[in-house]
């Protein structure tokens, strides 16, 4: 697959198959996310990886689901995702894997690390995409939720904030039902 077919083909996965991904795998997709640009070249992103372990990949979303439970903004569309998937995780989505971008707490700096996430996180997505696998990037999980999401991982929630989570896996056929086609509608100007 060419770098134009993996970025036009690209789409959100949110049904995932029961088969691991190659650790070999996992890894090249790391390194394209490591491969990234960052501001200064700070190369601040850390990556905590959840591989082949969806019970664990699960209990994280769940625990996220329940919190907005708790706080009354569940339910509504996430129920609906639940229902049409078959799965009990509307957060995660019963992935097998989820890599979870991290940085050091820096209130002066957030903005560069949410920048820095972004660019990331697409490199990983397309490469993941190179592999076949499917990927959905999570903002839900982070900022209100983050704490379930840092203990689930092992990560040291007084030292470093959870930036985006981003699930990932072969993509079980039905996914497809759900994916709607994409338009080009977005505001260009040129100047």
């Amino acid at each position: 697959m060419n770098t134009k077919d993996v970025i036009l083909s690209r789409r959100s996965c949110r049904k995932y198959q029961s088969k691991d991904v190659p650790k070999e795998i996992m890894d090249d997709i790391i390194l394209a996310g490591r491969s990234a640009p960052t501001g200064l070249n700070r190369q601040s992103i850390k990556f905590y990886v959840i591989h082949n372990n969806v019970e664990k990949v699960k209990s994280i979303g769940l625990k996220v689901y329940d919190n907005r439970a708790k706080a009354g903004k569940a339910g509504g569309w996430m129920d609906e995702i639940k229902e049409k998937l078959g799965i009990s995780d509307p957060i995660l989505y019963e992935a097998p894997c989820i890599i979870a971008l991290v940085g050091d707490k820096n209130p002066s700096g957030i903005q560069s690390y949410m920048t820095d996430a972004g660019i990331v996180c697409q490199n990983i997505i397309n490469m993941a995409t190179y592999y076949g696998l499917g990927t959905v990037p999570i903002g839900i999980a982070n900022f209100l939720n983050q704490e379930a999401v840092l203990e689930g991982i092992g990560a040291d929630k007084t030292k470093e904030d959870l930036l985006l989570v981003i699930s990932m896996g072969y993509p079980d056929e039905k996914w497809k039902d759900f994916v709607q086609p994409k338009e080009l509608k977005s505001f260009v100007k040129y100047v």
